[in-house]
């Protein structure tokens, strides 16, 4: 979504953060065949939802790093399955989102 990615850049250089933050403008299914072992602090999924793809998600959750965070946004009426090496930190319900905060531990 280019005007969420638009937004996103803006914020990075507004925080002063582009030294440390990288926003990745690409296909993330095919990012992830080509970036296997790039692993990361913080790890956002926001998949659409009308098109949550369970096997994309299992595979973009390995980019985050031992010890790190990944954020998971669903529609409510779908549950998180994640491997047991994410324990949950928070999971909040705005209407019609749920926002799940996991810790990896392993």
């Amino acid at each position: 979504d280019k005007v969420a990615q638009d937004c996103i850049d803006k914020n990075i250089n507004k925080l002063k953060v582009s030294k440390s933050v990288k926003l990745i403008h690409a296909n993330s299914g095919s990012w992830s065949n080509n970036n296997r072992d790039v692993l990361f602090d913080i790890v956002i999924l926001d998949p659409p939802y009308d098109d949550v793809k369970a096997a994309l998600i299992d595979k973009l959750i390995t980019h985050t790093k031992i010890g790190g965070i990944l954020v998971l946004s669903l529609p409510p009426n779908i549950d998180s399955l994640l491997p047991d090496y994410f324990e949950v930190l928070k999971h909040k319900y705005y209407g019609d989102s749920s926002l799940v905060f996991y810790k990896r531990i392993r």
